[in-house]
């Protein structure tokens, strides 16, 4: 006879884990990784964030790139029910992902989750950031010489390059201008190899500003007309961002400038060797200050505020043409005041009884109160798409228009572009606009307020959906919709 003897066995899953890995890049500093679990079956990523209170963001489609390899989430721990990421009473939120395993051989992997905020780079599987190795450049010696203000005219070249820049990573750049005849600002578009170029006509130097993280340090710099700059960003300090506010991990994030015939190559890198005065140092000449304090005259000139006690100031430049540059700017200003297109607001009596005095004359029509500013890229996208919609859908005798700004808003670009914007204009103070939004709540801008035909009224940020925006229309006024 013969006895087949069963024993049980037990399955026990090896689990690797790397607590708090070295983080390559990341667009957004407020989230972390603080451990990996990579088993037979899944790997587990766990995140600690700190936000806004009570915000929600809604991570939409998580999944793990290795090469070109996507690994999906099938599973989370500490979201809620539609996935959402929700902050607590402190903005706090920690949480997990689950996903597909990965192979056993992966050194590093891209976690991509449908939104920026929580997208990484280069999450190190073989080390921790305390065990990492930090960046290594190499750098010449010579120190950037004086800087020379020009004040003829050319056409200068603005270049970025990001290095370490990867698939997946947002493919735009924020930049911006601020000369002193004229400022402007824009998004330079990065090609695959993480480079971007703009190039703009410019009068006199003027400061340039690069940003490519909302919540990540930007690059800033003296551009003079007809010259071409080079600027250069690691995007491993975007990783270093993140983990400097980890238990026992040191690094600085420095810039380094080299200058060769006026041409600058800006560089943003991790480099603990170094100590910032080591390496950063523009010379403190008064033409910096001089520019610098031009800008704030500037901004008072843009709005015809010049008083004689800032012109004595002003007239005694060493640089006349930053002085001629200010006079010339407040007196267009002046003139072009005198044949305004738009309504001052002279009596303030409350944010309340003003709406109601705006309003008064259309009791009973429909109205829509935007508040916008000039400076407000999602404002200005809205009205571009609202505009040509009073030729259209919404074209109606029955719906009034009214757009509200404030003084944020440099006057000559506000009165040019009204010029394309049907409706009533209203220019606040800022005193006044923020007034106006402590008393609607108002959370950002664009806002809406939309004002029903017996004259009560409430504010609308759900109507920054396009879609519903022009349904509540619809639904009022649809009786004398042509």
């Amino acid at each position: 006879m013969v006895f087949f003897v069963l024993s049980s066995c037990s399955f026990h899953e090896t689990v690797k884990e790397i607590p708090f890995p070295f983080i390559q890049s990341s667009l957004y500093d407020f989230s972390d990784i603080t451990k990996v679990e990579l088993s037979d079956t899944a790997a587990t990523v766990s995140f600690s964030s700190h936000f806004i209170p009570n915000y929600e963001i809604e991570g939409t489609d998580w999944k793990i790139r290795i090469g070109e390899k996507e690994y999906i989430a099938k599973g989370n721990i500490g979201l809620n029910p539609d996935g959402k990421i929700v902050f607590d009473d402190s903005g706090s939120a920690e949480f997990s992902v689950i996903f597909e395993s990965i192979p056993k051989r992966a050194r590093n992997f891209d976690i991509l989750s449908g939104v920026e905020c929580f997208d990484f780079f280069g999450v190190d599987l073989t080390q921790t950031a305390r065990e990492a190795q930090d960046g290594r450049i190499n750098y010449q010696e010579d120190l950037p010489g004086p800087l020379v203000f020009d004040e003829s005219s050319g056409e200068s070249t603005l270049n970025v390059h990001l290095l370490n820049y990867k698939t997946g990573m947002k493919s735009d750049i924020d930049y911006a201008i601020i000369g002193i005849v004229g400022s402007f600002s824009g998004e330079m578009q990065v090609d695959a190899k993480g480079d971007a170029t703009v190039s703009f006509p410019l009068k006199g130097s003027a400061i340039y500003q690069v940003c490519f993280s909302m919540t990540q340090t930007g690059v800033d710099g003296i551009v003079n007309p007809g010259e071409t700059i080079d600027v250069m960003i690691d995007l491993n300090c975007f990783g270093h961002n993140i983990m400097k506010g980890r238990e026992n991990y040191e690094a600085s994030v420095i810039r380094y400038i080299a200058t060769s015939d006026r041409h600058q190559s800006i560089l943003e890198t991790v480099n603990p060797q170094f100590s910032i005065p080591d390496v950063f140092c523009l010379p403190d000449d008064a033409e910096i200050a001089e520019i610098s304090k031009a800008q704030s005259y500037l901004g008072k000139a843009s709005n015809g505020e010049m008083t004689e006690e800032d012109f004595n100031v002003i007239d005694s430049f060493k640089w006349k043409f930053l002085t001629e540059s200010i006079h010339s700017i407040q007196n267009e200003v002046m003139e072009k005041l005198a044949s305004s297109s738009y309504s001052p607001v002279q009596e303030w009596q409350g944010p309340e009884e003003w709406i109601k005095q705006i309003i008064e004359p259309y009791n009973g029509k429909v109205i829509m109160i935007d508040l916008w500013n000039t400076w407000c890229s999602p404002c200005r996208s809205a009205l571009t798409i609202n505009e040509p919609l009073k030729d259209d859908v919404l074209s109606s005798n029955d719906i009034v228009w009214i757009y509200i700004a404030d003084e944020s808003s440099p006057i000559i670009e506000y009165q040019e572009y009204i010029k394309t914007i049907r409706g009533l204009h209203y220019r606040l103070s800022k005193e006044q606009m923020k007034d106006l939004k402590s008393y609607l709540n108002v959370d950002g801008i664009p806002f809406y307020i939309l004002v029903e035909r017996d004259g009560t009224f409430n504010g609308r940020p759900d109507l920054r959906n396009h879609s519903k925006y022009v349904q509540e229309l619809l639904d009022r006024s649809e009786n004398n919709i042509k």
